[in-house]
């Protein structure tokens, strides 16, 4: 009988010759086949210099280095410029959010959560169930029916004694300005400022800070 893991070794190198590919991880708009040529040629040179250290292997090495360091950077640059030359701000936004993290090589998706569960592995929404139903087991309080019936009046209460002209006056909170921003249109025109409604919308949390 064949086992798990001897099947695991032969269906692999097959999924990987027919099964399509999708994006691909730590995807670099410039990256080109001369660059990999050149990446290949930096390591070769610096294992040449580890087994055999000389001044020949070390000058050889520190030469496709500099080679590699000034393509790379020349493409990232020609690269860069094409694609904001076709951007429109007004519009694509979000494209040209995409693309600077691409070009700065930050991750762009986030890492997919799995969780192991009685031998099974969860992803997805599947992952968030399974996570939900053992919170909900280890959350749960019991409150008796009194002490919620006693809260909802002093909620009650509280809301009946609080007047329209003091909760007109309170500053924004970060939860209500967010909310504020998610209501405006993505794709309508900026100002005279020339910030857009998706500009504001990718704002970080320094940045809301400061607006406050």
């Amino acid at each position: 009988m064949v086992s798990t893991g001897q099947r695991t070794e032969d269906l692999s190198p097959a999924a990987s010759e027919t099964i399509p590919r999708g994006a691909r991880k730590n995807y670099r708009p410039y990256w080109t086949e001369e660059l990999q040529g050149l990446e290949d040629e930096m390591s070769t040179t610096r294992q040449e210099v580890e087994d055999n250290p000389s001044p020949k292997t070390n000058d050889a090495y520190k030469a496709a280095c500099d080679t590699y360091k000034t393509a790379y950077t020349q493409a990232a640059r020609k690269n860069w410029m094409e694609k904001t030359e076709s951007l429109n701000l007004d519009r694509s936004g979000h494209k040209l959010w995409k693309l600077a993290r691409a070009m700065n090589d930050e991750t762009v998706r986030p890492a997919q959560i799995v969780i192991d569960h009685q031998q099974n592995t969860l992803t997805g929404q599947k992952a968030a169930n399974c996570f939900v139903d053992n919170y909900a087991q280890v959350s749960s309080v019991d409150v008796p029916k009194e002490h919620n019936d006693w809260i909802r009046r002093e909620l009650r209460n509280l809301k009946r004694d609080e007047s329209p002209e003091t909760i007109m006056n309170k500053p924004f909170n970060e939860k209500e300005m967010k909310e504020a921003l998610n209501t405006l249109p993505q794709k309508k025109s900026p100002g005279p400022d020339k910030i857009t409604n998706e500009m504001l919308k990718n704002l970080g949390r320094k940045a809301n800070n400061k607006l406050l």
